[in-house]
């Protein structure tokens, strides 16, 4: 998907998508980034969400550590970030957005993204239709196929909480208030 977009020249879908996979966020969460969103690591940039679906308060929320991958550039947070950034530089002294134009309702960068995801899989739906069925293609299953990946890509893989708290899933009112998911499993999953 990645390099579809880099070749279709699409960097919007490119840094979107790659936010969406290593976050294993909603897109429309990712719509809602935000400059202050992001923060220096130590090796990793961090990003906190205002809300999500399980917590529309904001007061729950917890650091997702991106780390970047100097050995394949297309897959590498900092390059997108930076290559985003350049690119659109004048639109942040109007507003903090990353990717929602100043003026629009929440979820209208998050449903730009779908629409142009459709259009990308249906260019390609050949290509896709020797691994999946193309109507199971959607801005949903980049979410899942990144919790997937995480489990199933390792014979060490982290543990079911951290991917649940990385992609926002609950684990139930009692495990939620009780066990807390902190900085190291984060930080082994990213």
């Amino acid at each position: 998907i990645l390099s579809w977009c880099v070749s279709s020249c699409n960097i919007f879908l490119w840094v979107f998508s790659l936010l969406q996979w290593n976050c294993m966020a909603r897109s429309v969460n990712i719509g809602l980034l935000s400059l202050h969103c992001f923060r220096n690591g130590e090796d990793s940039i961090i990003c906190e969400f205002d809300k999500h679906k399980g917590d529309l308060s904001g007061k729950r929320m917890y650091d997702k550590n991106l780390y970047s991958n100097p050995e394949d550039p297309l897959t590498s947070v900092n390059l997108a970030l930076a290559v985003w950034f350049c690119l659109k530089q004048g639109q942040f002294e109007q507003s903090a957005n990353l990717f929602q134009n100043v003026d629009t309702k929440d979820g209208t960068a998050s449903s730009k993204y779908c629409s142009q995801l459709t259009e990308l899989f249906s260019k390609f739906k050949t290509n896709i239709e020797q691994y999946i069925r193309s109507d199971h293609c959607n801005a949903h299953g980049v979410r899942k196929g990144a919790s997937t990946q995480a489990l199933g890509g390792t014979t060490c893989p982290p543990s079911i909480t951290s991917v649940a708290k990385r992609g926002g899933w609950s684990l139930g009112k009692v495990l939620d208030v009780y066990w807390h998911f902190c900085e190291p499993g984060d930080t082994f999953l990213g």
